[in-house]
C-alpha cells in the first residue's frame, strides 16, 4: 500500500510540476519543515530544478518532497 500511496502522489507532483513548468505558473514546495517558492525549470524521476527571485537555480530531490503547492 505505501508504494502504491507513493507512486500516486508522484504522479500528482509531476502533473504540477508539469504545469508550473509549461505555464509558466509559480508553485511552492514543502519538505522536511520547509518551503521553497518557485518556477519549475526542469525535472526528472529524481530531480527538480527551480528558479525565483532570489536564486536562478535550485535543486530539489523529488523523494523529499512532502507536498506542493500550484499558484
Amino acid at each position: 500500500m505505501r508504494n502504491d500511496m507513493t507512486s500516486m502522489h508522484q504522479n500528482d507532483f509531476q502533473e504540477l510540476f508539469e504545469r508550473s513548468r509549461d505555464e509558466k505558473k509559480g508553485l511552492r514546495v514543502y519538505f522536511n519543515g520547509q518551503s521553497v517558492p518557485g518556477l519549475v525549470v526542469s525535472f526528472d524521476d529524481r530531480t527538480l530544478v527551480l528558479k525565483n527571485q532570489e536564486f536562478d537555480r535550485i535543486i530539489v530531490r523529488v523523494a523529499s518532497v512532502d507536498a506542493v503547492a500550484l499558484s
